[in-house]
């Protein structure tokens, strides 16, 4: 098994997210499921290193979800909750020491697609200037995790440029990555 990546853990909990936010007004089993998909890769990405993070994800968030989709028990907004509060937590200060026993950086794998994450934080950006500002975090958040993984030295600083004009107040700036990676 390969070593736990807390970028991939961060990509897959906003993926994840991201579902469940749509859901919140129109709810489909495709969303919900592939939802409790990326909640499982969380699980897969911490469960070497940050075995607490991993029961977390666990017990909080993908157990309780698949009892609300298949039983219909639970809440979806508290699940939701929790998940916001853990990619902050984790986004902000690394993995919370209350959650992990061991809180380390590791070496990244490149192990996806740069494109495809490249054309969902340009979707991510283009959705948080229609009414859903939360995704800007995400954009930012999928763009660091291409840099993280990316051994092209052009690309790792066009991508620190461009985290820096999304956070400056010029989000549309990241369309102009995409032609870089196809």
């Amino acid at each position: 098994m390969r070593p736990s990546c807390l970028e991939c853990f961060k990509k897959h909990l906003v993926d994840a997210l991201v579902l469940l936010r749509k859901c919140e007004t129109s709810p489909t089993p495709l969303d919900l499921w592939t939802a409790i998909g990326h909640l499982d890769q969380c699980e897969e990405e911490s469960c070497l290193e940050h075995l607490g993070l991993c029961q977390y994800v666990r017990h909080t968030l993908r157990l309780p979800l698949m009892t609300y989709v298949k039983d219909g028990e639970g809440s979806l907004p508290d699940i939701i909750n929790s998940c916001e509060h853990l990619l902050v937590s984790v986004a902000t200060q690394g993995p919370v020491k209350s959650l992990t026993s061991n809180p380390v950086d590791i070496p990244l794998p490149i192990n996806f697609s740069n494109k495809q994450h490249i054309a969902a934080a340009a979707i991510l950006l283009k959705e948080s200037v229609t009414g859903y500002p939360q995704h800007l975090y995400l954009a930012v958040e999928r763009l660091r995790c291409v840099k993280n993984h990316s051994d092209d030295v052009v690309l790792r600083t066009v991508i620190d440029i461009k985290i820096d004009e999304i956070l400056k107040g010029q989000p549309t700036e990241v369309f102009s990555l995409i032609s870089m990676v196809t």
